[in-house]
Formats: structure tokens, sequence, C-alpha cells
């Protein structure tokens, strides 16, 4: 029997309405990385920790299920509401929605790396078909106060 999870229904929805887009999607991208993160007008990642790391076991939250993503969250507090979201590098935007709570954007990069950031405000600062520079605001952390968690990247 084959269990499938609320996040594995989303995740291949999305992944059904991005695809056309994915391999549509053409940039010119040079070498610059950034890191996705940082206070307003800050530095990157200046003040931020990763707590949750990438394919580890979620146990603080769903025990027995893989995490699929970095969490970022401030290190001082750790609410991060209203932290600026950075494009990791150079790329397309191809999909932005969701209520993950928040909004999710989907930027395409060079190679068919696709850069997820969720948990965003709703009011982003992209459009899908725009193309990104590494480091570009894409938007700001959700304030979530009623989660399980504090607000995050």
């Amino acid at each position: 029997m084959t269990l499938i999870s609320r996040r594995h229904l989303i995740g291949g929805a999305v992944v059904a309405a991005v695809a056309p887009r994915i391999v549509a999607a053409r940039q010119d991208t040079g070498d610059a990385w950034s890191l996705p993160i940082r206070n307003p007008g800050g530095v990157p990642g200046d003040g931020f920790v990763i707590r949750h790391g990438f394919a580890c076991e979620n146990t603080w939250f769903n025990p027995g299920w893989w995490h699929t993503a970095e969490d970022w969250y401030r290190a001082a507090d750790a609410n991060t509401a209203g932290a600026e979201v950075l494009a990791v590098h150079a790329g397309v935007v191809v999909w932005i929605g969701s209520d993950y709570p928040g909004r999710v954007v989907l930027v395409q990069h060079l190679d068919g790396l696709v850069a997820m950031y969720g948990h965003l405000d709703y009011a982003v600062d992209v459009v899908v078909g725009a193309n990104v520079a590494a480091g570009q605001v894409i938007g700001r952390i959700l304030n979530w106060p009623d989660a399980r968690a504090p607000s995050h990247l």
C-alpha cells in the first residue's frame, strides 16, 4: 500500500503546472551566487542560521518523513518575519502561488536547477517571467505568528 502525503500531492501539482515554463525558461547567468536571506538592507546571511537541513528526518515536525528544504531563521530570536528573501543565482521566475502558508516562488536557473522559496509574504516583488539576478530581493518572509515554528524561509 502506498501512502501519499499532502506535500507529495501539492508537490506533484506544482511540478505539473510549472514543467512547461521550466522547459521554456532561458536566461543569461553569470557566476554570481548569493545566500537567500538578509535583514532589510543588510548583508546576505548575516545573523541567520539553518535550523533544519535538507534531506534529514523531520523529527521535530513530522517524524518518519524527510525534510525537503533548508529552514533559515534569525539566530537571535528565530522569528524571521520581514527578512528579505534573495535569489541565490540569476534565473527566471517560473511560478508564484500556493498558500503554504505564504507564497511560494520558483526560480529556474541554468542546467535545470530550480530554487524554491517558501513562506513568503503574499506581496512578492517579482512576477512570473521576470529575470532575476543573484542577490535580488524577490520577497519578504511572512509574519506567521500562530504556526508550530517561528516564521522562517
